[in-house]
């Protein structure tokens, strides 16, 4: 494709990662990201070739989207600086701390980061390109089978296992590299444009719900439904004990997988920090599950859960750490109870991004806060959907939650 203009803050952020002037390489621009499929991002896909060693470097360079709405500078910024405390403080002292136990496996589930910028207006952040070395997002549109979740859960378990050994064993540097994290669905919740969303799709699972004559789960439902704001909030807010550094945005597309010839999963790589935050360790489970999961993994939760502690409590035990005082079995089932309805939000707002039949209606998300997408204009707030498809997500999650005594 024709190279494009590059502001200057590229050049300087390129050529700090490569340590040499960019006119000493061959530079490649790949597609990037398309409306609709990066809410708070431009992402550009950029690879440098040494012109003299002919040694390439494959990049992704997230770029803030531009605004000039205080409020939605407020919400990008802190959501680049949350992401950003992750590559530069985070990731860092957890590898240093895990080299500590070099027995363990070193856990390397998450895409490396090569220069930051936090200026006001310009924040970037310059990332591998994980498709060069066979990494994919999931398809959107379909569900994550049973054994994906296994996987999943799996890698979730060691990530959290790692944090909860660092709080365990250096309780101040774990406090000293999470002190500057914020819980950015507040400002989101904050914004009345995000509430109305909301409120938009639940109202329609409630119609469904009235259609398929479910009265029972109506009944309970709807109190979910006319305090959706309040309750999403109640659900983000954890003032436990037991709070571990979360991924935060775990749905699939913040997912890279490598597959194997016979297309199991080989490795998983977490991106997307900009929402992580320190909580109980369920809510990146019940973020990841109920935005992706079908009927046969909604009907395996039990499995699941014993999977995912099975793992933590060996990954802790061998890192020095008891299980039972650092995050008990029980508190884990108790946590899922009292935060699942974060899933049931985030479940329903995500599978209509994820059933989008036409990305381009898909509003960025300064263009919600900005007031410069009118939702008023059309149906569902403009957004095409597959809404058989969604309807039938839907009702299996509320179904699901009914069942198991969630609502």
């Amino acid at each position: 494709m024709d190279h494009p203009n590059l502001e200057k803050s590229v050049v300087d952020l390129l050529e700090k990662v490569v340590h040499r002037k960019l006119e000493n390489f061959e530079v490649q621009f790949h597609d990037g990201n398309k409306k609709g499929e990066g809410f708070l991002s431009e992402m550009i896909f950029v690879s440098l070739k040494n012109k003299e060693t002919g040694e390439d470097h494959n990049l992704v360079i997230k770029s803030v989207l531009s605004s000039e709405t205080g409020t939605t500078r407020e919400f990008i910024y802190a959501s680049f600086f949350n992401e950003t405390q992750y590559y530069t403080k985070i990731f860092p002292n957890l590898m240093k701390f895990q080299k500590l136990y070099s027995e363990i496996r070193t856990f390397d589930n998450y895409g490396k980061c090569y220069a930051t910028c936090l200026d006001s207006g310009h924040e970037k952040i310059v990332m591998d390109n994980l498709k060069f070395k066979n990494y994919e997002v999931p398809p959107k549109n379909i569900t994550l089978s049973l054994k994906s979740y296994e996987k999943i859960f799996k890698m979730y378990a060691e990530f959290h296992a790692l944090s909860y050994a660092l709080k365990d064993h250096q309780p101040k540097d774990f406090l000293d590299i999470t002190k500057n994290l914020e819980n950015n669905w507040f400002k989101l919740l904050d914004l009345p444009t995000f509430e109305d969303y909301i409120i938009h799709f639940m109202k329609k699972v409630k119609q469904y719900l009235k259609e398929e004559q479910e009265n029972k789960i109506l009944e309970k439902f709807e109190h979910y439904v006319d305090n959706c704001p309040v309750i999403f909030r109640e659900k983000v807010t954890y003032r436990g004990q037991y709070g571990t550094i979360l991924h935060g945005d775990c749905w699939s597309n913040n997912l890279m997988i490598k597959y194997n010839t016979s297309k199991e999963i080989e490795h998983i790589k977490m991106i997307d920090f900009q929402l992580g935050f320190v909580a109980s360790p369920a809510l990146d489970l019940i973020y990841s599950f109920y935005s992706g999961a079908g009927k046969e993994s909604l009907d395996n939760l039990e499995y699941l859960l014993k999977l995912y502690y099975s793992t933590l409590s060996e990954t802790l035990r061998n890192y020095g750490c008891d299980p039972e005082k650092i995050y008990p079995y029980e508190i884990l089932q108790k946590d899922w109870k009292e935060h699942c309805h974060f899933g049931l939000f985030t479940g329903i707002m995500l599978w209509v991004t994820k059933l989008a039949t036409d990305l381009t209606d898909m509003p960025t998300i300064n263009e919600f806060i900005d007031g410069t997408y009118e939702a008023g204009d059309s149906e569902n707030f403009g957004i095409k959907f597959d809404e058989l498809e969604f309807r039938k997500h839907a009702l299996n999650i509320v179904r699901h939650l009914h069942e198991n005594d969630f609502l």
